[in-house]
């Protein structure tokens, strides 16, 4: 018998939401030959674009993701503007939503974000909600200075929903302009990088992360992503299971001169098996070609994988 949940084998995923971060979900589920449903506005959505199905409706649209209901293995979230209430129905029917709901209700609103880091002592600005300010006579917390970051409590993204404050009209003109209940303050923090970590954990609780990367930001928006090189990500995971990975030595551009220093560093291991990873491209070329064939003759391989 075959389960309604799944598809070739493998688990149906739901996605709430078809934007980009969706997009990559259904990317790498394609990879993993897993079939994705994907609840969002439009077909020209960039997951939309990708998905095995679309469930037509906006993400927000509770009684549209009752279409998941015994039809995937797991709903998640492009991001966390759901409505807990409205979901919280659907949950109580057996809707398999990961995270749970009680997880992400926290997360939906940056009030209560600020409230649990404050519960968990999690190290973060120091904040204020902005309906605290008196309108009548503006003025900052005490010990505060001017610039400060003010922050909108629900759908703020890309630069929307965050303005910086640098004087007291400035301030005055934000609470004149916005619903000062949905709005916070956040003390102004001076930094040298902006870095961003991704962090999972699975259900038996092994928590696994992404290669650290720096961020630059240009107005409230990121601009590029900095990541390290593919080696580093390797060394990375390789340390997690237990694998030693072989370091070239920095601007070695000779591929054979590299492979000849790590066939003798994987002998000096005492391994058996050494795997050979070449720089990635965006497709097969002439020059991948070439760099293949120098390392197959200098290391006469048992297989070779494009």
């Amino acid at each position: 018998m075959t389960s309604p949940t799944v598809e070739n084998g493998s688990p149906r995923i739901g996605v709430v939401g078809g934007g980009q971060l969706a997009r990559m979900l259904v990317e790498a589920a394609r990879e993993r030959g897993v079939a994705v449903i994907v609840q969002s506005a439009s077909f020209s959505d960039p997951a939309a674009q990708l998905a095995d199905e679309l469930v037509q409706a906006d993400p927000v649209d509770a009684q549209a993701t009752q279409a998941f209901l015994g039809r995937c293995g797991g709903i998640t979230f492009e991001n966390e503007w759901v409505s807990i209430d409205a979901l919280s129905a659907l949950e109580r029917k057996g809707a398999p939503f990961h995270p749970s709901l009680s997880s992400l209700e926290p997360l939906v609103n940056k009030l209560h974000q600020r409230l649990l880091l404050d519960e968990l002592a999690i190290p973060s600005p120091a904040w204020v909600e902005l309906k605290e300010i008196d309108p009548g006579t503006p003025a900052l917390p005490k010990g505060w200075s001017f610039p400060v970051m003010a922050k909108a409590a629900t759908g703020g993204y890309d630069g929307k929903g965050t303005q910086v404050i640098r004087s007291v009209d400035g301030l005055a003109e934000l609470l004149r302009s916005v619903d000062a209940e949905n709005w916070l303050l956040e003390a102004w923090v001076d930094y040298e990088k902006e870095l961003a970590l991704v962090v999972s954990r699975d259900q038996s609780g092994r928590v696994r992360t992404m290669p650290l990367v720096e961020t630059q930001q240009s107005d409230q928006v990121c601009d590029w992503v900095l990541a390290p090189a593919a080696v580093e990500q390797l060394a990375v995971l390789g340390a997690e299971i237990d694998v030693p990975v072989f370091r070239p030595d920095p601007g070695e551009t000779n591929i054979v001169k590299a492979a000849k220093k790590a066939l003798v560093w994987a002998e000096a291991q005492g391994g058996n098996v050494l795997i050979f990873d070449t720089a990635g491209r965006q497709e097969i070329d002439s020059e991948l070609i070439e760099e293949l064939k120098r390392l197959t003759d200098m290391l006469k391989p048992r297989e070779t994988l494009l």
